[in-house]
């Protein structure tokens, strides 16, 4: 029989093995907060240029002061910067993601191909293997 007790090493390697998979959740979770927050203004900006443009009463004025192309663009340009800056954010958010799930799911596969060459060699059985 092997002398380490595999299965407390094996959980211990494995929640080593997840916790940058959980602390890039936290900071990307902060991340989008935040940028939640400093966007809810371009938010409601852009809503009132979508309200503005398609209620009659103010489409008549709109029409009367040739205003309809000013506020189209400024509507454009509100919605690029929110769809720039959350797009930017879900990109390196998934990157980082997927690099750490990666990682995390190597670590845990070498550990495993680990434990099945004990057993296989004879060393310790599947029941020590699972076994507290």
């Amino acid at each position: 029989m092997a002398d380490l007790k595999w299965n407390s090493l094996y959980g211990v390697i494995t929640l080593v093995a997840v916790m940058p998979v959980a602390l890039i959740q936290i900071y990307f979770g902060n991340r989008q907060f935040l940028l939640t927050q400093h966007l809810s203004a371009l938010g409601r900006e852009n809503y009132y240029y979508v309200l503005l443009m398609t209620t009659a009463a103010s489409l008549r004025e709109i029409i009367s002061f040739g205003s309809g192309r000013y506020f189209i663009g400024r509507h454009r340009d509100v919605f690029r910067q929110v769809f720039n800056q959350t797009q930017n954010l879900r990109i390196r958010s998934t990157t980082w993601n997927v690099v750490a799930s990666l990682f995390a799911n190597g670590i845990i596969m070498v550990d495993q191909f680990a434990i099945v060459v004990t057993a296989v060699a004879q060393r310790m059985t599947v029941g020590y293997i699972t076994m507290p």
